[in-house]
């Protein structure tokens, strides 16, 4: 049974979609190590500080755990994960988690640590008061949460939400790139550049084809120079 080809017209929603995809994906690259450079910053920024003895400490997300694994992921993307969006999508997630838990959790570790630095100064502060001696105070005040958070966690927060980001773009870049714009089929990222689609048999590009028998058209052609068939262009 013989099947009539779409016309040549529809292959410029494919060539459309295959631009609006390659415009991603360029975008997704650019924001998605923008925000890996941001996680990166976060974790060299202070995540807690606190004054001791009238001395301000800062302390840099590095030297935790939890800032030395954003550090880490942050790198891994910048290494392995420009042809792995996977990735960036993963390692965006996981940062924007440790920023925000980080965020909520660090101000209060402080606060807790102060009181009970307190509580066991209180015996020995009793006694030197008795003997008329100046109290042991390691902390001009005990303060709140939201004053011993340093702006690392903030950033590691945001970097990794533009992280995703990123990744979230190439992916959908490259689906679109993928795409055919007459029936839908998206087909596999390992297949070779295809001319034409594989279900529909729709030109994937902007060139003018022959609506018969596929071949390509010139401007100034009228008709197909080789079947015949009057040509219907593009647009």
């Amino acid at each position: 049974m013989k099947t009539t080809p779409p016309p040549a017209s529809t292959g410029v929603q494919t060539a459309q979609n295959r631009k609006i995809g390659t415009v991603l994906q360029f975008l997704g690259k650019g924001i998605g190590f923008t925000g890996a450079i941001v996680v990166v910053v976060g974790g060299v920024l202070p995540w807690m500080q606190l004054t001791v003895f009238n001395i301000p400490l800062a302390f840099p997300g590095m030297v935790t755990l939890w800032g030395a694994v954003a550090v880490g992921l942050a790198v891994l993307s910048l290494s392995w994960g420009r042809g792995v969006p996977w990735l960036w999508v993963a390692v965006g997630i996981a940062c924007g988690v440790i920023g925000q838990s980080v965020a909520q959790t660090v101000g209060r570790d402080v606060v807790r640590y102060k009181l009970q630095v307190e509580q066991q100064l209180a015996s020995v502060n009793s006694r030197l008061a008795q003997a008329a001696i100046p109290p042991l105070e390691p902390f001009p005040a005990i303060g709140t949460a939201k004053d011993h958070l340093g702006p690392g966690p903030v950033w590691v927060f945001w970097g990794g939400v533009v992280l995703t980001m990123g990744g979230m773009s190439q992916i959908v870049g490259g689906r679109l790139q993928r795409t055919c714009g007459n029936c839908g089929t998206t087909w596999a990222i390992g297949r070779t550049p295809l001319s034409y689609c594989p279900q529909c048999g729709t030109p994937l590009s902007e060139q003018s084809h022959c609506a018969m028998c596929r071949q390509p058209l010139s401007k100034s052609d009228r008709f197909c120079a080789n079947c015949g068939t009057q040509a219907l262009r593009n647009g």
